[in-house]
């Protein structure tokens, strides 16, 4: 019993040193901060430090880019058919590799001259043979 006094006094110590450590950081952060307050910039002041960024709209976008996205995203869905072939999920596989193959088809038909739409009619050939 008289263990377990010691250990409490103890612990209330260590409490009291932590609290003592966190109330002077508190008050060594407050005495650094200014206690002057600085006025708010005008809209003109940010609008000259902040430039606007220029936006690309997707309509001024190339075809080879947009044709790599869809690739890249068909290539996405197929990988993920194959990660559920491999859990054994052939339902799910079965489903995903048609609609990499519906994409890869509109890749192909739409983007035919790029090089995206090249792969993507190898890829639709490797997928069903």
């Amino acid at each position: 019993m008289q263990l377990n006094a010691q250990l409490q006094a103890a612990q209330q110590q260590r409490n009291a040193m932590v609290a003592a450590s966190l109330q002077q950081s508190a008050q060594q952060s407050a005495a650094a901060s200014p206690s002057r307050k600085e006025p708010k910039p005008k809209a003109e002041d940010i609008e000259e430090k902040f430039a606007k960024p220029e936006i690309k709209r997707l309509e001024d976008d190339s075809e080879e880019a947009a044709a790599g996205r869809q690739l890249r995203l068909a290539k996405a869905l197929k990988a993920d058919a194959d990660l559920a072939q491999l859990n054994g999920d052939r339902s799910a596989a079965s489903r995903l590799r048609s609609k990499v193959g519906q994409r890869l088809s509109d890749i192909s038909d739409k983007y035919p001259k790029t090089a995206a739409g090249k792969e993507a009619e190898k890829l639709l050939d490797t997928l069903y043979h």
